[in-house]
């Protein structure tokens, strides 16, 4: 047999193995609660299946949508009940959310809408969908930071990724817009460190099509779909027309949703009756520092080893010329992300353990700082490897507490824990 099919179907099947194991952890390290915001990616599949289309009156989750979520649910004449979330991140976990649907009815589960037991074979399922993309993601930044840093440092960082950050604590634990985002952004590093070469009109395509979903798993996050797309112009050369048109046929889906339900191109977020945009200096400052420092909702407090990306711009003339421009560049879009996440009034993603608006390029975040690293180690090793042991060992410790929290013996802890899910 050819030693290179030998090494590549090898890694194939280490890969399985990687994800079905990473799988197993996070469904294992899981949580006992499920908020309003993730419930249409997982409620939709069955809905649309029992013949009740999008319509979501007749579903039993547990509270009363129209009650007590009237700012993000609202009925409609047309369409019956609908939430204002985006529709991407349904159609994103839709074959996956299908095939466990069904298997969840051969296996004697209750899957009926209108049944009481619903409720808790839908939290079930969400937290198997979560924990499967958010295992996939996992592997996308492993691959990415082998394609950056030696072998052994990729393996601590991909590690700390898993059991030391939001990827366990928030986004394994429920379909949130930013489980989906996190999982494009680190799919589409991943295609511009792995290839030097032009890619193919196959390649070009699939990383065109990822570019123009992000619009449709959350608008803002076009913020992403433009630098992701400049950087591949720079790097590679002028897009074809196909692989253009890949990016608006894949925004299209969410386009017709929007403008057939609420009569706008943004969707609910242009119609939601809470403000979401303020462009007040004052505040927009005031903002800007709770999301990296708040002792609740900080982005250096639940994520730590993101700090270092402060350090990667003074690093950045030590990298060849193609990765400086792509590293310029996404710190650049996350500077623009943060910018953007600031003017939003509840910044803090409202109910969740940590800053979930900002960890939808978590994946990227983790391979910019991973850089920045490397370099300082190369210089202060031992003082390196100790600020990242400390580091290392309070972040896992943080995150899995976000992760089980609920779930402990100890009533003092639950409590804590109740308490830091709020801003």
């Amino acid at each position: 047999m050819d030693p290179h099919q030998t090494n590549t179907r090898m890694t194939f099947w280490l890969q399985v193995l990687a994800f079905f194991s990473i799988s197993f952890v996070y469904v294992l390290l899981r949580g006992t609660e499920t908020v309003a915001d993730t419930l249409m990616p997982s409620m939709l599949v069955p809905n649309i299946a029992q013949g009740y289309g999008i319509d979501l009156s007749r579903m039993r989750v547990g509270i009363d949508l129209l009650k007590d979520q009237p700012l993000y649910y609202w009925s409609t004449p047309r369409h019956g009940l609908v939430g204002i979330y985006p529709i991407g991140m349904a159609i994103l976990v839709a074959p996956l959310q299908a095939f466990l649907w069904a298997l969840a009815y051969c296996l004697g589960m209750e899957v009926s809408v209108v049944s009481p037991q619903f409720a808790q074979t839908r939290f079930i399922l969400e937290k198997l969908t979560a924990s499967c993309l958010a295992a996939v993601t996992a592997l996308y930044v492993y691959r990415s930071l082998r394609a950056v840093i030696q072998r052994g440092f990729a393996i601590c960082i991909v590690s700390l990724y898993l059991v030391g950050s939001s990827s366990l604590s928030l986004l394994a634990q429920g379909l949130w817009q930013q489980t989906g985002v996190n999982l494009l952004t680190s799919m589409l590093l991943y295609f511009l460190l792995s290839g030097r070469e032009r890619p193919t009109m196959s390649r070009e395509v699939a990383f065109f099509a990822a570019i123009g979903f992000l619009f449709a798993v959350r608008p803002t996050a076009i913020v992403w779909s433009v630098f992701f797309a400049s950087v591949y112009w720079k790097v590679y050369g002028r897009p074809s027309i196909t692989g253009v048109l890949s990016a608006v046929f894949a925004a299209l889906p969410a386009l017709v949703w929007n403008i057939t339900i609420f009569g706008r191109p943004l969707g609910g977020y242009a119609t939601v009756r809470s403000v979401v945009f303020d462009l007040d200096p004052g505040q927009w400052l005031s903002r800007l520092a709770l999301i990296l420092f708040s002792a609740h909702k900080g982005l250096f407090v639940f994520n730590p080893v993101s700090f270092w990306i402060v350090l990667l711009w003074f690093y950045r003339k030590r990298l060849e010329g193609r990765l400086q421009f792509i590293v310029v560049a996404l710190l650049c879009a996350e500077l623009c992300n943060l910018a953007l996440c600031a003017t939003n009034p509840t910044w803090h993603g409202g109910r969740g353990f940590g800053p979930r608006y900002m960890t939808e390029s978590l994946g990227v975040l983790f391979v910019l700082s991973a850089i920045a690293i490397s370099h300082v180690r190369e210089r202060f090793p031992r003082t390196t490897t100790l600020g990242f042991t400390v580091v290392a060992l309070y972040s896992v410790a943080l995150n899995v507490f976000g992760a089980i929290g609920s779930r402990l013996d100890s009533q003092a802890l639950v409590d804590l824990h109740q308490r830091m899910l709020l801003p």
